[in-house]
């Protein structure tokens, strides 16, 4: 099992995604910074206004979480490769991203609904850029671990 190019993969397509929704954020000018917002959500420390919550603590969490989840889902897209289901292409990329963008809307959705007391935030549109984001993580985390897994072939020794 490649761990390595999972474990890489999952970070880059992270970080692609975060980068997707802070720059849809920027262009909408409303403030959607993922890791912030899940640390609020995960620790319950809503501030009483509906604010986000700043402490290292919010933040690593919310951090560790989302990068967590970045590695599980390639992990999971892995998994499926090797079932024989779908195949590391763009094509399929687009497909998982698609899949696995409903599935986040929907949990967040759900989050949202059964949390005590969630930040203010516009909904209907942080969900839409969960959306778009996760299919440039899926895309971004597969030609990741095409790449990875290309070096990695180039440097063995053919028989």
């Amino acid at each position: 099992m490649p761990i390595l190019a999972i474990i890489i993969s999952g970070i880059v397509g992270t970080l692609v995604m975060t980068g997707i929704i802070f720059f849809i954020s920027l262009v909408n000018n409303k403030a959607m910074k993922v890791p912030q917002l899940l640390g609020t959500l995960i620790t319950f420390s809503t501030t009483p206004d509906g604010g986000l919550c700043r402490t290292p603590r919010c933040l690593s969490i919310g951090t560790m979480a989302h990068y967590g989840m970045g590695i599980l889902f390639i992990f999971c897209y892995y998994l499926l490769w090797q079932l024989g289901i779908g195949k590391p292409t763009v094509l399929y990329a687009l497909i998982f991203g698609a899949f696995h963008g409903i599935l986040a809307v929907l949990i967040w959705w759900l989050f949202f609904k059964i949390h005590p007391h969630p930040p203010k935030l516009n909904l209907p549109d942080y969900l839409l850029s969960i959306l778009v984001g996760h299919l440039f993580f899926a895309l971004s985390g597969i030609i990741c671990f095409n790449m990875i897994n290309q070096l990695i072939n180039i440097g063995e020794i053919q028989p």
